[in-house]
């Protein structure tokens, strides 16, 4: 893949803070040094004004004038070797000077030197008004993926008379809310999605999960490594089992005598003499009915024991099936499907639920696209995807309907893994080398060309109301071009709420380029989240294409063509839900 960079009138501002260079080179020039993608492409041709580090380790000179600006996490070229490089000539001070800028200037300008920081564990930001935010982030990111209202017209309604069976380990025992790796965090609090539910009922919160661990089967001189655990002072083995609690992911421990380090996995586990380490254990209660003066009631269960979570599920009126994955850094996912007894959970509640009308909602958080081979077969699916703290106020707010979901999938939903046939030539590679030869179709752009039906189509989502499209209009503005920044045409239409909830649609528009372009059958161009629309009524969105939008890059001249010939527009709902169309020439 060869890098080239045009001129650009009026260069987009990329803004500030930190970009990372990776560990792969690219045109047989590593990351970290390659001045074509640090210097002319990001910091030249997007003005990006924050600084580049590297990723860990993926240092391999001292690249400083090629666009590096600090080395992470030694200094094997940017300690002794940068000063020697200054004071020889190599390397100018003025040089040092813009990357030091690049460095502190985003730091300014986001306060970090206007308070004194104790770096300890007081330092939090937790507050009324971010956790509130953050329930709204959960709830917001809720993409409704199926809704059988035939069968169960979400949302439910906290006023009427029914039981509620909540079944899974994530639903309170197992609740996963963020991945793993140097991207995690551990949260002051999780709220499970039990926890949720009961809250949303009005019911008093659970009362708190007791733990234990069988001290009688540990690991002598294994240390789960303590960069990725929570660690607490602890003066007993059996304080640090008790202190399992404190952190509501905690399936591992690790002792040395004065700490306690607790752990989601047994990943990155190293021989240390004088630790011991153990798993964490949840003592699970039996499932109990509680309810509000409504008589709305509510239970859960883990669904360890299938008979005992069907017995509960045939009591309710509705059963909320709970799966969760996760994936972090160093270890990803080898399977888009869950674990194979959550799917069996809901698979045989499926067929135990079938006679008795019994609808099931499948609930999922998910780290990525993930396999859904009992969908057919329940009555609504909602993806929270890694929803975070505030997770169990999230869903209950989208459940029972104060937040109606109009998230969209950010990727395809396929029937099988590796739907798209792709073989080690491509990833991860044959001999330290990868080959792109899918181009661009990947994705929705492999479907359309392959006219294969994903299980759920880039950009779906659902919502408890429904919208109409109408008045398609394209039209080419009397601007002056001005480089790449005026649009050489303007497609509208007018999207309404047809439905009896107010909320949001997401309109997206695709487009076809003229054949000889060479382009994939249909490529997103843009999309337009609407305001929250009450019955009835109507917004005009708007989706200009810039000459950048109607270009091809080309490999020969190393420059962005823009095509001639006839385009085909299409907005709708998603890639494989379009309301309208129309085309237009160039």
């Amino acid at each position: 893949m060869e890098m080239y960079y045009p001129p650009f009138a009026g260069a987009v501002e990329a803004g500030v803070g930190s970009a990372m260079c990776s560990y792969n080179k690219i045109n047989q020039i590593w990351s970290c040094e390659n001045s074509d993608t640090l210097s002319v492409g990001l910091k030249g041709y997007l003005n990006f004004s924050g600084w580049v580090m590297s990723d860990w380790g993926a240092t391999h000179s001292t690249s400083i004038n090629q666009g590096l600006d600090q080395e992470m996490p030694s200094a094997d070229f940017m300690g002794q070797t940068l000063t020697e490089m200054v004071v020889n000539g190599t390397i100018l001070m003025g040089t040092v000077d813009e990357s030091v800028l690049r460095v502190l200037s985003p730091m300014f300008q986001m306060g970090l030197f206007d308070v004194v920081n104790p770096f300890n564990l007081s330092c939090t930001v937790t507050s009324p008004a971010h956790n509130a935010l953050a329930r709204s982030f959960a709830a917001q990111a809720h993409v409704l993926l199926k809704n059988d209202k035939n069968v169960l017209p979400l949302p439910l309604q906290p006023t009427e008379v029914y039981k509620i069976a909540l079944l899974g380990g994530p639903a309170r025992i197992d609740t996963i809310v963020a991945g793993g790796g140097s991207g995690s965090v551990f949260p002051s609090h999780i709220v499970s999605p039990y926890e949720g539910v009961c809250a949303k009922l009005g019911l008093p919160p659970p009362a708190p999960l007791n733990y234990s661990c069988d001290l009688e089967r540990v690991w002598k001189n294994t240390f789960l490594d303590a960069a990725s655990s929570q660690s607490l002072p602890s003066n007993s083995l059996e304080q640090c089992c008790a202190q399992c609690g404190t952190y509501p992911t905690c399936h591992y421990f690790s002792f040395d005598g004065s700490t306690c380090y607790l752990r989601r996995d047994n990943s990155s586990a190293t021989f240390r003499t004088g630790i011991v380490t153990g798993r964490c254990n949840k003592v699970v209660p039996p499932p109990q009915w509680l309810c509000n003066s409504a008589k709305v009631c509510v239970a859960v269960d883990d669904g360890n024991d299938f008979s005992r979570a069907a017995t509960l599920a045939r009591e309710a009126n509705v059963a909320v099936v709970f799966e969760a994955a996760m994936s972090g850094e160093g270890h990803d996912r080898s399977t888009l499907a869950f674990d194979p007894a959550q799917d069996a959970l809901v698979a045989q509640l499926a067929i135990a639920l079938n006679q008795t009308g019994i609808p099931i909602v499948v609930a999922m958080a998910n780290p990525g696209a993930m396999l859904t081979p009992w969908r057919e077969d329940v009555a609504a699916v909602l993806s929270g995807w890694m929803p975070g703290q505030e997770y169990g106020h999230g869903l209950a707010d989208v459940l029972f309907g104060q937040v109606n979901p109009s998230a969209r999938l950010p990727v395809t939903f396929p029937n099988t893994d590796n739907e798209q046939r792709m073989s080690r030539l491509q990833y991860p590679g044959v001999n330290l080398q990868s080959n792109y030869t899918e181009k661009l179709l990947f994705g929705y752009r492999w479907y359309d060309a392959n006219a294969v039906t994903p299980a759920f189509a880039f950009g779906h989502g659902l919502s408890y109301t429904t919208f109409s499209y109408a008045e398609l209009v394209i039209s080419r503005p009397n601007l002056q071009p001005h480089g790449q920044l005026a649009p050489l045409v303007i497609i509208t239409a007018n999207v309404t709420n047809s439905g009896v909830w107010a909320g949001c649609e997401v309109a997206q528009l695709y487009l076809q380029f003229p054949y000889s372009a060479g382009e994939p059958p249909l490529q997103l161009k843009g999309f337009v989240k609407t305001a929250q629309l009450v019955p009835g009524a109507s917004v005009l969105v708007n989706f200009p294409l810039l000459p950048r939008d109607l270009s091809v890059w080309d490999e020969n001249l190393h420059i962005w063509v823009q095509q001639t010939g006839t385009f085909v527009a299409f907005v709708g709902a998603s890639s494989a839900d379009f309301r309208l169309s129309g085309s237009f020439s160039l």
